[in-house]
């Protein structure tokens, strides 16, 4: 019984992470979700008290999955911060490269739910800050004088990417990014790190 109740949560975050992205979260409605889910409002609801409770499930997945990327794309390179740095940047192209990009699924949260306490709003912060207190880290452990300018101009850099891929797609100003990066990065410190 444990493997279906399990089964059939996991089918609905899947159905509603897949709608949420593609087509917004305001836009899906619970029958929507429960219909291509395959299950009945009763077991919906037993695993997600809400809509709001199933859009925490679906950006805590989301905010998951995006730290777990971060540190995949940092990882070959622990100890050389300088080279952590240029290597996110590398994997951020490859990242929104994908078929069916569209944008940065914590923004377009954030931009759904303005209210601070919504948790389409709450995780998308928690997420942003976490990332960019990552990006300090990084800065600090290189040579640079100001390693928190650093990382917010590196932040700015990611962020741009995030915005701008799903109208200019992946061809466009993207690939300039591990340039600005490399630059940025040039320009804070010196060759060794």
């Amino acid at each position: 019984m444990e493997t279906q109740v399990r089964s059939a949560r996991d089918r609905i975050l899947e159905v509603a992470s897949e709608l949420f992205y593609q087509q917004g979260i305001r836009s899906i409605g619970i029958d929507t979700i429960i219909e291509r889910s395959s299950v009945a409002k009763a077991t919906f609801y037993y695993h997600f008290r809400s809509k709001d409770a199933l859009i925490e499930a679906y950006l805590e997945q989301r905010k998951v999955a995006f730290l777990a990327w971060f540190d995949a794309a940092i990882e070959p390179y622990a100890g050389a911060p300088r080279e952590q740095l240029c290597a996110l940047f590398e994997a951020l192209i490859e990242k929104v490269s994908v078929p069916g990009y569209r944008g940065c699924a914590f923004i377009n949260a954030s931009t759904e739910f303005p209210a601070v306490t919504h948790p389409g709003h709450l995780l998308p912060y928690s997420t942003k800050h976490e990332v960019r207190q990552r990006l300090c880290s990084i800065c600090q452990q290189t040579t640079a004088a100001r390693p928190a300018l650093l990382a917010d101009q590196l932040l700015l850099l990611m962020e741009g990417v995030f915005a701008t891929t799903p109208i200019f797609g992946s061809e466009g100003p993207a690939l300039a990014v591990k340039d600005a990066a490399r630059l940025l990065i040039a320009a804070h410190c010196p060759a060794t790190c």
